[in-house]
């Protein structure tokens, strides 16, 4: 038995993110480390620089079990997760809609003057921030009418879906700098639509099992389309690297990725053979379904028992890959 990724991520948003966050509505957009102000950029770029980003993406991969170089939106999609700084951002407008509301006779609503008369004398402070905050994400202004809460929500529900689009955007990006090189996401894409928490990472199996089968879908294994990305373009003569994405271990001829092994490749053939007969006596029509169809259909699918299958199945294939590989090499 082992904690399930949620509960961690209930502490964490409990006990830590308090802390990171902790006087955020003043330094959300200024540079920690040397506290000057940094210039407000885009918010896929402050996604990923925030500090406290680092550490939440670190968590999240070391509970998936992960490698260090998987997707970072990857990483947090399959959790459900949205980065730490659009809760900064809604600190920052929450903040706002106070300093907008206050007491006219107050010294903070008088400090707050002030940065606004130094931002009309062109000095940017944290008030010319927050109206960045608000074009950028195209927040009008009578959103300070709301109470805190329903401000909080609504702020909340325009930055997640901005972020949304980013996260769809760049794992449908297909341009590299070596042509033959292809999108890391490229089988996650097809399977993983919103950014939700994975029904399957709740089940009471081996966390081991579960952990090969998240590898699987994040593209985060060893599979030779993942391990020839690491050819260089300047080290690859005579096309090495289209070479390397052939599997190894059939005579088809055709690239060891996620399809291939979870439904092509014969040296799974027995494994297989038990795993879709199961799945076939449980929705009969996927015997009809094309293989790409299909591939997408079982790894989409939220049913505990699908999932239950898909994780023990993949599982068994690496541990039976493992084995083959092994045999392979060279004896000394």
């Amino acid at each position: 038995d082992y904690l399930k990724p949620y509960l961690y991520l209930d502490i964490f948003d409990k006990v830590v993110v308090p802390i990171i966050s902790c006087g955020s509505e003043i330094w959300g957009i200024f540079n920690i480390q040397t506290a000057r102000y940094k210039k407000f950029q885009s918010p896929n770029y402050l996604y990923e620089e925030f500090i406290g980003e680092k550490l939440h993406t670190k968590l999240c991969k070391i509970l998936l079990g992960v490698n260090k170089s998987t997707s970072n939106i990857a990483t947090r999609a399959e959790l459900g997760r949205y980065p730490l700084m659009i809760n900064i951002l809604v600190n920052m407008v929450s903040y706002r809609s106070r300093l907008e509301n206050i007491d006219e006779n107050s010294l903070l609503h008088q400090s707050f003057i002030d940065d606004q008369l130094l931002d009309s004398y062109g000095h940017p402070g944290w008030y010319s921030c927050t109206n960045e905050i608000l074009r950028t994400f195209n927040i009008r202004n009578d959103i300070f009418k709301f109470s805190n809460k329903v401000l909080r929500k609504r702020v909340t529900k325009t930055l997640q879906q901005s972020y949304d689009i980013y996260f769809k955007t760049l794992i449908f990006e297909d341009k590299r700098k070596d042509n033959n090189e292809k999108n890391k996401l490229r089988t996650f894409r097809k399977f993983k639509y919103y950014i939700t928490y994975e029904k399957y990472l709740n089940l009471d199996i081996k966390k081991d099992i579960i952990k090969k089968y998240t590898q699987f879908r994040l593209s985060s294994h060893k599979l030779q389309i993942e391990t020839a990305r690491h050819i260089k373009p300047s080290d690859d003569r005579n096309n090495q690297k289209l070479l390397a994405r052939k599997c190894k271990l059939c005579n088809t001829n055709k690239d060891e990725d996620e399809l291939h092994f979870m439904l092509e490749c014969p040296a799974y053939s027995n494994e297989r053979e038990l795993y879709l007969h199961e799945i076939h006596k449980i929705c009969n029509n996927t015997k009809t379904l094309p293989l790409e169809e299909l591939f997408i259909w079982l790894l989409s699918n939220e049913e505990p028992i699908i999932n239950r299958l898909n994780t023990k199945f993949v599982s068994n294939c690496f541990v039976h890959r493992d084995t083959l590989m092994k045999q392979r090499q060279p004896t000394t």
